[in-house]
């Protein structure tokens, strides 16, 4: 009896509890959806611009489906100013991007790293095949080196099939940044243990040889 019991339960969590797909991206490595163009300038210092250049190449099925955000890992130690989104790719009442962090997904060394997201609201914001939209932002305290990012996809379909359920109208995948990015500043006694530790490996080399 419990059995039947259990097995009735079970059905009805598959029935009426499916999992969706999540807005928050998922590992789905890009192939030739999109293309990334990352480009740096020094603003003196340990201060940079980024700029990246997204173009959707095959991604989406026609108006209101394509690029609808995009992501990319900053430092904390980094202060972040000048944030430059693009304009909604039809310019409509309430169509608009905008950009914030987010901490917890997908998962990333919360102690170093934070996600700076850019997010189109809005069907209407959202760039279609061979279109492209840039973003760009500025950043102290940070070295140019390689990390992390992503872009996000959105099927209007999804939302035709799921009215009623927002999680499932987004597809995500993630972007395979190929350009420079921002990477934290050493702090100065990061440094010093590092130059301690060659100069004890120096000594230690020496010990040995004689």
């Amino acid at each position: 009896m419990k059995r039947i019991i259990l097995l009735v339960l079970l059905i009805f969590f598959f029935v009426f509890f499916q999992s969706s797909v999540k807005a928050d991206p998922q590992n789905n490595p890009l192939n030739v959806e999109y293309s990334i163009v990352s480009t740096t300038g020094n603003l003196g210092g340990d201060s940079w611009r980024f700029i990246y250049t997204i173009n959707n190449q095959t991604e989406g099925t026609g108006d209101l489906t394509g690029l609808d955000g995009f992501y990319v890992m900053v430092p904390l130690t980094a202060t972040i100013s000048n944030i430059q989104v693009p304009v909604p790719y039809i310019n409509t009442a309430g169509a608009h991007w905008e950009a914030s962090y987010k901490f917890d997904y997908p998962p990333l060394d919360i102690n170093t790293y934070k996600w700076l997201i850019f997010w189109g609201s809005g069907a209407e914001s959202v760039y279609p095949i061979r279109q492209f939209a840039i973003f760009s932002f500025d950043a102290n305290n940070v070295q140019v080196g390689t990390n992390e990012g992503y872009v996000v996809t959105y099927f209007h379909e999804d939302y035709l099939q799921y009215p009623n359920d927002p999680d499932n109208w987004y597809h995500a995948y993630y972007s395979q940044i190929t350009g420079p990015v921002a990477n934290p500043v050493p702090e100065p006694a990061t440094m010093l243990l590092i130059g301690s530790g060659l100069i004890g490996l120096a000594g230690l080399r020496k010990k040995f040889k004689k």
